[in-house]
């Protein structure tokens, strides 16, 4: 909880670099990773959430940025309120609940769509929501909450999708035998290391 009254759930390996006390105009923080924001309002001082990509204003409301180093998408997805992204170029977008605004980290382009706000924001009840996800993309979030160094076998399963939901606190094993059910895949974990093998 913030000196305002503003409260963050960060994820996995996520980091907030933020002011004992913020000032008399502006309340900044900084974000690297990914977090929930339960934004105290106060109309007198913006809150603005700084990340390398893009910059999220809000007066009061909650909302989801996700903006990993590694991820070439980051997002700001709005729970309820309003906010107003900026990205690198300085162009503004605002968003309403439901929405997410998703920026390209190589072209720059960036595009709002409306998206179901329970998987976005799935994460903070300790679940991890899977609809239609490409099997690299969530081998990408497994790795985050497990410190894993993923390894593929062969290509042609990286593009696989897979829909479902499963606890997040739970052993990475049990979560990667409900993919050996699907009979599409295998893993061999030795320590950190995880290869991921096509049937």
């Amino acid at each position: 909880q913030l000196s305002d009254g503003s409260k963050v759930l960060l994820s996995a390996n996520s980091r907030l670099e933020y002011q004992k006390e913020f000032t008399d105009t502006i309340r900044s923080v900084k974000l690297s990773g990914e977090a929930r924001f339960e934004v105290a309002k106060d109309a007198s001082r913006p809150f603005i959430v700084c990340t390398e990509q893009l910059q999220t204003r809000v007066l009061g409301t909650v909302f989801d940025v996700k903006v990993y180093e590694e991820d070439t998408r980051v997002y700001t997805t709005l729970v309820s309120g309003s906010v107003e992204v900026t990205d690198r170029q300085g162009e503004k977008r605002k968003i309403v609940p439901g929405e997410q605004f998703s920026l390209d980290t190589k072209t720059g382009q960036s595009t709002v769509t409306t998206v179901d706000v329970e998987i976005a924001t799935a994460w903070k009840e300790g679940i991890f929501y899977f609809k239609d996800e490409p099997l690299e993309e969530i081998m990408k979030i497994l790795a985050r909450w497990y410190n894993l160094d993923i390894f593929y076998a062969g290509e042609q399963m990286k593009q696989t999708v897979y829909s479902g939901k499963m606890k997040m606190y739970v052993s990475v094993e049990d979560i990667l035998r409900k993919f050996e059910k699907s009979g599409d895949l295998h893993f061999e974990l030795k320590g950190k290391a995880l290869t991921v093998y096509g049937k």
